[in-house]
């Protein structure tokens, strides 16, 4: 085989390779992936009204059950037969006026009071894939009090994700000293509920969605926390098809904890 034969089929066969790669980058319906978002689900388990809303949804999500309610173990369940990844909404102290859950953390228990009452709420929902905090907005600035949740969520083989209800956490540190895996809240979707009238609120969460989006395109990953509530199960049903359009991947949780 000559030198001029051998060049020719070289040029040939890198034609050919463009050819298919272009093609295959610009076949109909196939969208560039430009970031990845988690959506987070809190404060399931009160009841089981929004579960066929819930289940209309065909994007991954991550579903915060709160532990030893009537509805935790059922939502639990149907959640995980659907294909959702559950985690623990764990009750942390906090230090507005909010209505403390039966299950509650405080920063006042000793060590083996903490540690026992946080193995019994583990226990409450089986096969977690990791913890997230309701509420705890004074127990998250406490370093003592984290580092005792943190270090048997270790043990534990479950990740934290800080939904970061004070700017004075003091989780990420403590994470990267106790070498938890670790993410922390960008957007909370649904917060000012109690402030807007229902096509508001639909238009709020809606643009919530999109700036999530956009940190994502910017970063390559964002995570929201919505809320068990008909309007945000709405929303999310609506809007997340047409992020994907625009290139963003919604996946669980634990592809995006560190």
């Amino acid at each position: 085989m000559n030198k001029s034969y051998k060049i020719a089929l070289l040029v040939l066969f890198f034609i050919t390779v463009s050819f298919w790669i272009f093609h295959t980058l610009h076949k109909p319906g196939l969208v560039t992936i430009r970031g990845r978002v988690a959506i987070v689900l809190d404060d399931w388990g009160y009841n089981s009204t929004d579960v066929p809303y819930l289940l209309e949804i065909k994007n991954p999500l991550t579903i915060a059950i709160l532990p030893n309610l009537r509805y935790s173990k059922q939502i639990a369940e149907e959640a995980r037969k659907n294909g959702y990844q559950v985690i623990l909404h764990l009750p942390l102290e906090s230090k507005g006026n909010e209505i403390p859950e039966k299950d509650t953390l405080y920063c006042a228990m000793n060590k083996d009071e903490i540690t026992r009452r946080l193995k019994l709420i583990l226990k409450s929902i089986p096969e977690i894939s990791g913890v997230n905090n309701h509420q705890g907005s004074r127990a998250t600035e406490d370093a003592k009090m984290m580092r005792i949740v943190l270090s048997e969520l270790k043990k534990e083989k479950l990740f934290f994700l800080d939904s970061f209800t004070t700017h004075k956490s003091v989780c990420s540190r403590l994470a990267k000293t106790i070498e938890i895996r670790y993410a922390k809240r960008d957007i909370f979707l649904d917060t000012p509920h109690f402030k807007l009238k229902e096509e508001e609120l639909y238009a709020y969460i809606q643009e919530q969605l999109y700036k999530l989006g956009e940190i994502a395109r910017h970063r390559g990953y964002a995570i929201g926390i919505g809320h068990d509530r008909r309007i945000t199960l709405s929303v999310l049903r609506d809007v997340m098809p047409q992020l994907e359009k625009k290139g963003i991947r919604f996946v669980f949780l634990s592809e995006l904890v560190r």
